[in-house]
């Protein structure tokens, strides 16, 4: 096995991973999904669509091209995750706790979005360069997914005004 297929599967696996913590939120947790966390949930169910298919069906289509049409998911993905993060990190919105605890839920897709798009990027980047150099085509793939980003934050419907109330320990 390639190194690009291993990092694929990871890929696979590590979306699926970062799939169902998004799917426990509302289902296990009973917290309601704000448009942002929706769109990186779409994204997520795409990158696990698209890999997922591959494996299921046992497609003929090599670990790099696969990697390659995932990237910009997963790009677009930690894109609105980062401003999602960002909104909650200067005040603008307040979000629950996410799973464990660990962070706010925007927190903890951030961190999966990371970890999802840096897996994605070695594929991307170490394929064969084909008609192009594998950096301009990275480069390409990134702008691309920052397009996907940008649709789906500005497409969100706007952000209601936000008035946190803390009791005497400082908890909401």
């Amino acid at each position: 096995m390639s190194t690009s297929e291993k990092l694929v599967r990871a890929a696979l696996v590590w979306s699926i991973l970062t799939l169902a913590g998004s799917l426990f939120l509302t289902w296990g947790l009973q917290l309601k999904a704000c448009p942002l966390c929706s769109y990186q949930r779409t994204f997520a169910m795409a990158i696990v669509l698209l890999l997922g298919s591959a494996a299921t069906l046992r497609l003929q289509v090599d670990a790099a091209s696969l990697g390659i049409m995932a990237f910009p998911m997963s790009v677009a993905g930690l894109g609105v995750a980062i401003i999602h993060s960002g909104l909650v990190w200067t005040g603008v919105l307040a979000c629950p706790l996410g799973i464990g605890g660990l962070g706010t839920a925007p927190e903890q897709s951030l961190f999966a979005f990371v970890v999802l798009t840096l897996i994605l990027a070695a594929v991307t980047f170490r394929a064969p360069a084909g008609s192009g150099s594998p950096v301009a085509r990275g480069l390409a793939l990134v702008v691309v997914g920052g397009i996907f980003a940008w649709a789906a934050v500005t497409s969100s419907p706007p952000i209601p005004p936000y008035n946190a109330k803390f009791d005497e320990q400082g908890n909401r």
